[in-house]
């Protein structure tokens, strides 16, 4: 069975980019449209077609028993325009500083316990020059669903710009003080955990943050996953391998 990407993942109950609709013209890419720009009159940010992320290198490397090479993923990179952008504030959607939990239709649509496309607009009027993010869905060997993950790495003018940026002071309020490690692989990172479980990690790779984020989902969930899985959120060393795959394939 093959990789089920964009508009095609509806079947695993709206794993789609919640508020945009394709418009005729949008290109496709193995006959699934690509996600179409920024809804309204200001064209700050744009979709561009980019290569399909080898998402079996990333599978194949998880340390979760009983993972199949079978999986969902809804991606986009969008790209500014040097138009200007009106100014957004995202406010915050669900509890902030734990892990989201709730419906898989509406956990699609957030980044940072925010709205994807209000956060989106508000990087983007901050002065982000690139924003690829993708959705993945991790599925069992006998056809459940046992992980939801959302990758996104943002791309920033300087590495000033990305240490300062509106990501970081977020996860920096989670942590109430405590310093992040800034020797991990060579990047300054910041982690926040549900017990031993990571459920956001944020990492700075020079102009550019990495983010990878897990969700606890009231719907999709194979209640008879390994250990590892039952909560939907993966050991820190899958978590790891997300961060650095995610790192590379964007650069």
């Amino acid at each position: 069975m093959r990789p089920i990407r964009q508009a095609a993942a509806v079947v695993l109950t709206a794993i789609v980019l919640a508020g945009c609709a394709a418009p005729a013209s949008a290109p496709e890419r193995d006959g699934v449209r690509v996600v179409p720009s920024q809804p309204g009159a200001v064209a700050c940010y744009t979709p561009v077609d980019y290569p399909v992320p080898p998402v079996h290198e990333l599978l194949n490397s998880l340390p979760v028993p009983g993972l199949s090479m079978e999986h969902a993923l809804s991606d986009y990179q969008l790209v500014a325009t040097g138009r200007p952008c009106t100014q957004v504030t995202a406010g915050v959607a669900e509890p902030a500083c734990e892990p989201m939990r709730g419906s898989d239709e509406r956990l699609t649509g957030r980044l940072l316990w925010r709205s994807l496309d209000d956060l989106t607009g508000q990087l983007f009027g901050e002065g982000v020059t690139r924003f690829t993010t993708a959705d993945l869905t991790g599925m069992s060997q006998d056809g459940h669903v046992i992980f939801r993950y959302r990758m996104t790495a943002v791309r920033y003018p300087t590495a000033d710009r990305a240490a300062a940026a509106s990501p970081v002071k977020i996860v920096e309020r989670c942590e109430a003080g405590a310093q992040p490690n800034p020797d991990f692989a060579g990047a300054r990172r910041h982690t926040l955990s549900h017990g031993d479980q990571p459920y956001l990690v944020v990492q700075q790779d020079g102009a550019a943050l990495i983010m990878v984020e897990g969700r606890i989902s009231a719907d999709i969930f194979d209640p008879g996953a390994s250990a590892s899985t039952r909560t939907g959120l993966l050991p820190a060393a899958a978590m790891n391998q997300m961060v650095a795959w995610y790192s590379r394939v964007t650069a």
